[in-house]
C-alpha cells in the first residue's frame, strides 16, 4: 500500500517537473552522491529524500550552490540553495501595454471582437483556459496594433521630412505643421 502511494507521488512529481520545465537542482548538480533529507533510527534504518528544490531550467546556470545540511536535534536535514541573481540573464520580460491604446476606438473594437471570438469559439472550455486564451489574444492584438501605430508614425515622420525638404527655400525656411497650409509671402500669383 505504502509502495503504491510512493509510486503515484513519484509519477505526479515527474508530471509536474515536465509540465513546468523544472529540475531537481540538487540531483542535477550531484547526480552520483546519495544523500537524504530524512532518516529514521528504527531498525532497520530508513532514509529518504522528502525535501527538494525545483528550479526552472532557465535558472539552472544561476544556482551557485545547493547542499543538504544535517538538522540539529532532528531527523530532518535542511536543503540550502544559493542563486546568483546579479548574473541573471533577463529574457524578453513581461508584456506591457501602451495605455494610450485604451482610448483609441479602433483598438477597443479589435479587442472586443477578439474577446467575443474566443468566448464563442471556446464556449465549452474551462474558464481558466478561456481566460489564458483571452489574455494571449489581447497581447497579440496589442502587439499588432503597436506595430501598426509605429509604422504609421514612421510614415508620417518620413512625409514631414520630405515635405520640409521639398518646400524649403533659400530665403524662407518653412517647417511642416500638420493641418496648416503654409503659403509663402514671397510667392507671386
Amino acid at each position: 500500500m505504502v509502495e503504491m502511494i510512493q509510486i503515484r507521488q513519484s509519477i505526479k512529481l515527474n508530471q509536474l517537473t515536465e509540465t513546468y520545465d523544472l529540475i531537481d537542482i540538487y540531483r542535477n548538480k550531484y547526480p552520483h552522491i546519495k544523500e537524504y533529507t530524512w532518516h529514521s533510527n528504527s531498525s532497520p534504518p530508513i532514509f529518504c529524500r522528502l525535501y527538494y528544490f525545483f528550479v526552472s531550467t532557465s535558472l539552472e546556470n544561476n544556482v551557485t550552490d545547493c547542499k543538504l545540511l544535517p538538522g540539529y536535534k532532528s531527523d530532518h536535514s535542511a536543503v540550502t540553495l544559493i542563486i546568483n541573481l546579479i548574473k541573471l540573464n533577463r529574457g524578453p520580460g513581461y508584456f506591457k501595454i501602451n495605455n494610450s491604446f485604451l482610448l483609441d476606438s479602433s483598438y477597443q473594437s479589435k479587442i472586443k471582437n477578439a474577446i467575443k471570438e474566443i468566448v464563442e469559439f471556446n464556449s465549452e472550455s474551462n474558464p481558466n483556459i478561456k481566460w489564458k486564451l483571452i489574455k494571449g489574444r489581447i497581447r497579440d492584438e496589442s502587439i499588432k496594433f503597436a506595430t501598426y501605430k509605429k509604422k504609421e508614425s514612421l510614415k508620417e515622420e518620413t512625409e514631414k521630412k520630405c515635405w520640409n525638404k521639398k518646400y524649403r527655400t533659400k530665403n524662407n525656411t518653412r517647417t511642416f505643421k500638420p493641418g496648416i497650409n503654409i503659403k509663402s509671402s514671397s510667392s507671386k500669383n
